[in-house]
């Protein structure tokens, strides 16, 4: 049924997201997890942003790959940062069940600016590979 509907090619860009996700995942479930240290007190937000970065540009291959001609850029960067909110939420409530972690809105909020640079940095990162005339 699915096949007469989405060609099987558009599965492939969700691909890297599902990967993100997973690892995301992997890493929220390690217990007492620890990066190295950077030197101030919110390290952590951006270890935070950064993975979640990575995490927007993965949802972006699947947003793009999932629109169809007349999906505007502003519609596709509202879904990619709904994604990377929705799973940030997610992964903040995923570490709350973990013994010595914990999920808190601070860190959600810096899930999303990573989200959100992620989709602010592509296209001006295109425009500047884009070969000029």
């Amino acid at each position: 049924m699915w096949s007469n509907v989405v060609p099987r090619s558009r599965w492939l860009f969700v691909l890297p997201l599902f990967g993100a996700s997973g690892v995301l995942f992997w890493l929220s479930s390690i217990p007492d997890f620890s990066t190295p240290d950077l030197g101030f007190s919110w390290q952590d937000k951006i270890y935070h942003a950064v993975a979640y970065f990575v995490y927007g540009l993965a949802a972006q291959v699947a947003v793009v790959g999932w629109s169809t001609a007349s999906t505007s850029l502003r519609a596709q960067a509202a879904a990619t940062i709904l994604i990377g909110a929705l799973y940030g939420l997610s992964d903040e409530l995923h570490q709350t069940m973990v013994p010595g972690r914990d999920g808190s809105l601070a860190d959600l909020a810096a899930d999303v600016i990573g989200v959100t640079a992620s989709v602010i940095l592509l296209p001006a990162v295109r425009r500047l590979l884009r070969p000029r005339p």
